[in-house]
């Protein structure tokens, strides 16, 4: 017990998310976030969303904690979103489902800058940035959950069952892509 209120200590003072395990009958479930207060009986967790939003205050009970994470790169994702929420997310936020017109939708997605994510009927496909549309294909700059390049996915726009445009989650990618790759390389130079 002494070592995880040491690290608890530690995380308050510093600063720092960190991750709580404290679910035996899920192992693998844990709360991210930053710890606002804790004594020997109980801690309170400020606690993140995986968009790094405020989820509220947690109450956890010290003996309760089988593991604890400090200084993931996850929890390194949570605090920089939590940091940057006031311009990671906008209000221009829209889900557009089924369109008749999605090769304008995704024209219009491609000259905004937006992140799309292009689904199937199961609700599963790659999200990006749009590069190319052709009448019946479109070709995405793929991004994986940390806002990096991963490849280029190229789909037919038949087998496209939705579009979603600018979301919180796009917004989340769209985020890391330029602190990663525009706001780093300004910095640098």
């Amino acid at each position: 017990v002494s070592t995880f209120l040491d690290l608890l200590s530690r995380a308050r003072d510093e600063h720092q998310a960190i991750s709580v395990y404290a679910d035996e009958s899920e192992p693998n479930k844990y709360e991210v976030g930053f710890v606002e207060s804790f004594d020997h009986r109980q801690l309170i967790l400020r606690a993140l969303t995986p968009r790094g939003e405020s989820d509220g205050r947690h109450l956890i009970k010290i003996q309760d904690i089988h593991r604890i994470d400090t200084q993931t790169a996850y929890a390194a994702r949570l605090m920089l979103l939590n940091e940057y929420r006031d311009i990671v997310f906008n209000e221009e936020s829209h889900v557009v489902g089924a369109p008749d017109d999605m090769a304008g939708i995704l024209g219009l997605a491609k000259e905004l800058g937006h992140v799309v994510s292009l689904l199937d009927a199961e609700g599963y496909g790659p999200s990006g940035f749009v590069r190319e549309i052709a009448a019946d294909f479109v070709e995405l700059q793929r991004l994986n959950s940390k806002g990096m390049p991963d490849g280029i996915a190229v789909l037919r726009l038949d087998a496209i069952d939705r579009i979603t445009v600018n979301t919180r989650d796009e917004q989340v990618l769209a985020f890391l892509y330029r602190y990663h790759f525009e706001w780093e390389r300004k910095l640098e130079s």
